[in-house]
């Protein structure tokens, strides 16, 4: 038989090795069957993972409870099992996995105020700590069928020194790990001159809580960590204020406090009241009802690995009257418009599309063409290379999407150990095409956005 395969191959197929090499890039949902579990169980990669974390047991009861739990999770355990399964899949494979997860919620505290309504709790402290006897107290309040507390030296027609100093404390309570203190608040009768809360953990206050045990006690303040909306009317509404990790007090026992100060001596000085509710120390596992529930992840292969992988790519769709394209541009042309010096320059005569960033509402996609945005305010570009003006564009574009996004994903949020990303993924005209890029953001708090890098979307 004559020849090689090789030379066979290379004589009769010219550029066969340069050719276009066939992928397996999977993209689908996926809910894992009760085999699965047995199958994850058993999977020798996993029984080491186990071995190491010393979960050998929690693993082997997988195959039969058929759920995940926090010292099994599926995060950690999935990836091993879409490999075995997926063999020949090619990074930037991405697979959204339905699993089940025994959800243990932690609850370390939690006060509704609506078993005492009316009323400040029996178990809470309530305790003037300056020197006025005329100082006044937090007191129950109920609204709508909702109970809470809440304090000011707000009066009307004052003839007495009404300046006030007054500690709200809990009971004591023992943190857990990995658990978070938040509450509800609002501000009422807001006046800048005063009437506001300085909210305060302690780890050594003891026994009965009275003004000299306060003074006594070492505080951590935390009131950097909360934020209480300017009310635009008369009184604002309820809602989350701080979300404040208590990594710090973790097994130890405390109590935390809610301080007012305000002055209401004369008419001039009338202060703010403050109203809060809902005050809770838990793991986020609480938000969830406690039992077996079903979670949904997403699961990315990259650099020949899967792994948990919870960013967002976010693909916008190009052309005319398509959403979300159209209203997110035309939320960049309205920021330039709101933001930028002579933003009203850059933007066209219909108002839908800016040549700062070269969003355009109008095609639901970025116009980066150099001779429209020279077009469209020429003074700005002047002495400008069309490299240079090209760079000013992409650098605009991130700039005005990191202000934008927000709007767009408020709640998106970094998971610690990690690398959160929000990609978006958008239409880019240079004159000649429209082409997909990237655009790559690091999720840097909850809606905070942090530009990365931008390229082409691949095929």
């Amino acid at each position: 038989m004559p020849g090689g395969g090789c030379d066979y191959n290379e004589d009769n197929f010219e550029g066969l090795q340069n050719g276009t090499v066939a992928t397996d890039v999977k993209k689908f949902d996926y809910t894992l069957l009760d085999a699965d579990y047995k199958t994850i169980a058993t999977n020798s990669d996993n029984k080491t993972l186990a071995s190491a974390n010393g979960v050998s047991n929690q693993l082997k009861k997988v195959e039969t409870d058929k759920f995940f739990t926090k010292q099994v999770s599926g995060r950690d355990y999935i990836p091993n099992f879409l490999a075995a399964t997926y063999p020949t899949a090619d990074d930037r494979s991405s697979i959204n996995v339905t699993y089940n997860f025994y959800n243990e919620a932690v609850t370390c505290f939690k006060e509704d105020f609506e078993t005492s309504a009316n009323k400040v709790p029996d178990n809470w402290a309530n305790v003037v700590t300056n020197d006025n006897p005329n100082s006044l107290k937090w007191v129950g309040k109920t609204y709508s069928g909702n109970s809470y507390v809440q304090c000011s030296a707000f009066v009307k027609n004052p003839d007495k020194n009404y300046a006030t100093e007054v500690y709200l404390v809990s009971p004591a309570i023992e943190v857990e790990p990995n658990t978070t203190f938040s509450f509800k608040a609002c501000y009422g009768n807001y006046k800048t001159e005063g009437g506001r809360i300085t909210v305060l953990i302690s780890d050594d206050l003891k026994g009965e809580v009275t003004k000299e045990s306060i003074k006594a006690a070492t505080w951590k303040d935390i009131t950097d960590q909360v934020n209480i909306p300017v009310p635009s009317g008369q009184y604002g509404t309820l809602e989350e204020v701080c979300s404040y990790k208590m990594d710090d007090f973790a097994g130890k026992q405390v109590r935390i406090a809610f301080r007012y100060d305000g002055d209401g001596t004369d008419g001039a000085n009338q202060t703010t009241t403050v109203q809060i509710d809902d005050i809770k120390i838990a793991d986020a596992a609480s938000e969830e009802e406690e039992g077996i529930v079903e979670r949904t992840e997403q699961f990315t292969r990259k650099n020949n690995l899967w792994k948990f992988d919870p960013s967002i790519v976010w693909v916008i769709e190009y052309g005319k009257n398509k959403h979300p394209a159209t209203k997110f541009f035309q939320a960049c042309v309205d920021w330039v418009k709101a933001n930028v010096e002579n933003g009203t320059q850059y933007i066209s005569s219909y108002g839908n599309n800016d040549y700062y960033s070269g969003a355009s509402a109008y095609n639901g996609n970025l116009d980066w063409r150099v001779s429209a945005a020279r077009g469209q305010y020429a003074a700005a570009f002047e002495g400008k290379t069309d490299e240079e003006v090209t760079k000013m564009l992409q650098e605009r574009t991130a700039e005005v999407f990191t202000e934008v996004l927000p709007h767009f994903h408020p709640d998106f949020a970094p998971m610690e150990g990690v690398d959160v990303t929000l990609t978006v993924q958008c239409g880019v005209y240079d004159g000649a095409a429209t082409v997909y890029y990237n655009f790559v953001f690091d999720v840097v708090a909850k809606g905070e956005y942090k530009f990365k890098e931008f390229a082409k979307a691949e095929e």
